[in-house]
């Protein structure tokens, strides 16, 4: 039933939402989840069940859902193949970087379950950074920032090999960075053709048959290596590709 605990009502542990728009924001902050992406509607409303209570809040998430921009393009069918921007060729390190990340690892002492990748374009050193499944874009940059741009600086481009999805969060870092107008415009957001291809030879993680295994065999390791240092994973990745 219903009770009040310190000014709030709950009704079965669950706190009672009252209506107005912090109905809606809790509703955005389930659905858009960490870094698998936006959430569907049953997983999102399964989300919000878990801590709180208001009538009709499954309406609530089909009518946002519904009108989720990110959610409605990577559900578009229409594809513009042929049409990608060429990735640009580099001449420096650390101008032009890859992200990715590997996500579902068995989650280690620090609760960490998913590893960031940064790979240079030029000189194909890659960054392996610990993190959690549902980190958001302000995780993500903070992470960012703390393990790539304090060692290397500011990149030029920045080319997501993952999804729409991810594509909208890791262009949400422009948000957390705080950097002036003229930064951000200088950051160039890319997705990877090869990737879309599935070419095992065109980028350090188009997603060929190499590079699959590759990845398969770092989340082998992952379990044994709970969070050791990065070079660990620098040296799986070099173990992969000779094998």
């Amino acid at each position: 039933g219903y009770y009040i605990f310190e000014g709030f009502l709950f009704k079965e542990k669950k706190l009672c939402i009252p209506q107005g728009s912090i109905r809606k924001l809790l509703v955005k902050e389930s659905h858009e989840g960490g870094l698998m992406g936006h959430f569907g509607i049953e997983k999102t409303l399964s989300l919000l069940r878990e801590k709180f209570f208001w009538p009709h809040m499954k309406r609530d998430v089909q009518r946002f859902c519904s009108i989720c921009i990110a959610c409605l393009q990577a559900k578009s069918t229409t594809k513009p193949h042929g049409l990608y921007t060429p990735l640009p060729i580099s001449h420096a390190p650390w101008v032009d970087i890859s992200m990715d990340f590997i996500l579902g690892l068995p989650r280690t002492q620090r609760g960490k379950d998913s590893i960031f990748v940064v790979v240079d374009h030029f000189s194909k050193m890659a960054h392996f950074i610990p993190c959690h499944k549902v980190d958001d874009a302000s995780n993500v940059a903070k992470l960012f920032f703390q393990e790539i741009v304090r060692l290397h600086g500011l990149p030029k481009t920045i080319v997501s090999d993952r999804d729409v999805n991810l594509s909208f969060n890791v262009s949400d870092l422009s948000l957390f960075t705080g950097l002036a107008a003229h930064e951000e415009e200088a950051l160039d957001f890319r997705t990877n053709p090869l990737q879309e291809e599935g070419d095992d030879g065109g980028g350090p993680w188009a997603k060929g048959p190499t590079t699959r295994a590759m990845e398969k065999r770092i989340q082998e390791e992952w379990a044994h290596a709970q969070e050791k240092p990065i070079t660990f994973f620098s040296w799986a990745l070099i173990q992969a590709q000779v094998e």
